[in-house]
């Protein structure tokens, strides 16, 4: 499958020929039909971007942050990703679900995939062209590694019937992906022969910029004011200007990647081969590796409405008033006069000049001096033009929901209740664009389960909250069950909701607190623990401060935490002088619970281990015991204070050095 040069075509590389060349005329049609929308994106990025326009000589046009002060103030109120948390269809299985939420925490974090940061992107972009799309997809070459990433509007080109969901466009297609030489060269999934072929009909040529679809990519530099002319192999290398995709070919999707000037493809494949080669859905479509929200709905229309668009032509209008104000201004400033020339001789004397003297000749032609000048009068606007503006700030407000409040300006004067209506006035617009994007998070969480599914290929280190607190374990491939489904959580939508529901919980159980018969019936622990809860204590600090028989110290903890991590990778822990009972239960539990997930050998090890500190946790609680009697004591005794001995007696307090384990010799 794969030619090592340019010769005579095989039958499966003429079928990935007219492949590519159906995907270069579906990717002409898709940009052709998406060119109106992008005329309006543009428009409504020199806006945002304060993009200065030319303007007539002794006019005006003057930017006005309108547009930005909108979509700032509405990406603000966006800016509280969600998070996923994953549940199994088929069988109950909390650990296990456990275990995969906390793998996502893990590649969704900063430091790996970053899904906060890119979905803050994605927002913006929807905000500009009522889109937000993402790629997610993950590798195991070397290793497992997962990747989410931001794909702008302007480079997603879809099936113009395709409607709003994506999954149900004939193609999908990924444009201005940039690829250098080496890279094709070295990539194992890269059909050499073609990339052979593709080297040979560029040439030494730089990527092309001239296609519509990059010059509306370099619109956005156009916008800040930069130059395009450094844009190009700036590291000195061919590049290329490639489209990734998906296309049906004789009911089969296709995964494609192809040069559309040349038509040159140099990976074609079953999408299925691609994304599902373990076989999960061989019998239906594999699902793409786009996800796409809308922010305004339309089930017929995938390029819908945008938010921005909204805000247009008010900020157009409110630019063009101001602008003529300016106008009336110099007008009146500067204006236009008319002159007698047998009464001014010289008319360039006339012109301003600090304590200039102009000759003129009343007299001789029986006029007064007063009758040689006459100035045409501009009437002043600006009380219309003030009028006018603050009826249409306050027109955005109402149809918009961003106010001057929302913004951050409210009127000191405002009353609170009218303040926090404004807010939520704009928390309940936005919550008609939540339910889209809502929904692709879903399908986000579906894919990444997919994709780990594929993927992985070793265990990794994962830790959540568990019966005894922190609990850390290794995530298996046979942890990862491909009918887990993805459940979104959090939000403004949910946060109001939650907030309601919780203000019913504290308000019931404060009633039943009060009623002495009823709180008789109360389980105390649990009614510490949703008091804990309702104080927004996290569910690691609650289970630290109703754990009355096994509380010690976060440090003394984590030393066992890491003793047993030490017992996995077969390395001798430290002995800890430090230890209390404490220290002894939490690796027992461990042993106990996880007895079917580690090894025989490793149960006994850390068994003994445990049993090994019997000895120095039973003289530190002594010692704790002497020292809480004390302390009580020295309460009640006014200016007593403890010796340097007494305090050197608290447990917990390293009596010498640590030395390696002694589990063997103190049994």
């Amino acid at each position: 499958m794969m030619n090592e040069g340019v010769g005579e075509r095989t039958a499966p590389d003429v079928l990935r020929d007219n492949i590519s060349s159906q995907s270069y005329q579906q990717l002409d049609a898709g940009l052709k039909h998406k060119q109106p929308r992008v005329e309006v994106w543009n428009k409504a990025w020199d806006l945002y971007h304060n993009k200065k326009e030319p303007a007539m000589v002794g006019r005006f046009n003057v930017p006005l942050p309108i547009v930005s002060g909108y979509v700032d103030t509405l990406h603000a109120k966006l800016d509280d990703s969600p998070y996923l948390e994953f549940q199994m269809m088929a069988r109950s299985d909390s650990r296990r679900t456990k275990k995969i939420g906390a793998a996502w925490q893990i590649d969704s974090s900063s430091s790996r995939a970053n899904w906060k940061k890119k979905d803050r992107a994605v927002r913006k972009i929807a905000i500009f062209t009522g889109r937000g799309n993402y790629k997610i997809f993950a590798e195991n070459d070397p290793t497992y590694k997962h990747y989410l990433e931001v794909v702008d509007s302007l480079d997603l080109v879809t099936d113009p019937i395709g409607g709003s969901n994506l999954e149900d466009h004939r193609f999908v297609f990924q444009d201005n992906i940039f690829r250098s030489k080496e890279d094709l060269e070295k990539g194992k999934q890269y059909n050499q022969g073609q990339v052979t072929k593709l080297s040979l009909a560029m040439g030494d040529k730089e990527f092309a910029k001239n296609e519509v679809s990059f010059r509306n990519k370099l619109n956005k530099f156009f916008a800040l004011g930069i130059d395009d002319n450094n844009l190009t192999n700036y590291d000195g290398v061919q590049l290329f200007r490639l489209t990734e995709g998906m296309t049906e070919w004789k009911g089969e999707r296709y995964y494609i990647l192809f040069e559309p000037t040349t038509k040159i493809w140099v990976r074609c494949d079953k999408l299925k081969d691609v994304f599902d080669s373990r076989g999960r859905n061989k019998e239906g479509k594999t699902l793409l590796p786009w996800v796409s929200f809308a922010t305004h709905e339309d089930p017929f229309v995938f390029w819908s409405k945008a938010p921005v668009e909204d805000i247009i032509p008010i900020a157009v209008s409110m630019k063009v008033i101001f602008n003529q104000a300016l106008y009336n201004i110099n007008k009146r400033n500067a204006g236009q006069r008319a002159y007698d020339p047998s009464i001014f001789k010289k008319p360039e004397l006339l012109e301003y000049r600090p304590d200039g003297l102009t000759p003129g000749n009343a007299t001789d032609a029986g006029k007064t001096l007063s009758q040689g000048i006459y100035e045409f009068r501009t009437e002043d606007n600006t009380a219309i033009t003030v009028n006018l503006m603050n009826f249409l700030d306050n027109f955005l407000g109402q149809k918009t929901g961003i106010t001057a409040s929302a913004q951050g300006a409210a009127d000191k004067d405002a009353k609170v209740g009218v303040y926090y209506g404004d807010l939520q006035q704009v928390a309940d617009r936005l919550g008609l664009y939540n339910k889209s994007y809502h929904e692709a998070w879903e399908q986000l969480g579906y894919r990444y389960i997919r994709d780990l599914w594929e993927n992985f290929s070793e265990k990794i280190l994962v830790r959540w909250i568990g019966g005894d607190g922190v609990e850390f374990d290794e995530l298996r491939e046979e942890d990862i069950d491909p009918e887990l489904v993805a459940i979104v959580k959090g939000g403004n939508i949910e946060a109001e909701q939650n907030a309601l529901k919780q203000k019913q919980k504290t308000d019931t159980l404060t009633k039943i607190s009060a009623n002495p018969r009823l709180a008789a019936l109360i389980n105390p622990q649990w009614e510490l623990e949703q008091s804990l809860r309702d104080g927004g204590y996290e569910e690691e600090d609650i289970r630290q401060a109703t754990d009355l028989m096994t509380f010690g110290s976060q440090e003394e903890l984590s030393i066992a935490e890491q003793a047993i991590q030490d017992i996995k990778e077969d390395k001798e822990p430290e002995f800890y002088y430090g230890a209390t009972t404490a220290f002894m239960q939490k690796l027992v539990n461990f042993a106990t619970k996880k007895r079917n997930y580690i090894t025989f050998v490793q149960y006994e090890t850390i068994m003994r281990y445990a049993y090994s500190h019997r000895q120095i946790a039973t003289e530190n609680m002594l010692r704790l015991a002497e020292f809480m009697q004390l302390k009580s004591i020295m309460a009640r005794t006014p200016g007593a204070e403890m010796t340097e001995s007494q305090r050197g007696s608290v447990p917990n307090t390293p009596r010498g050095t640590a030395s390696r384990s002694q589990n063997a010799t103190e049994m």
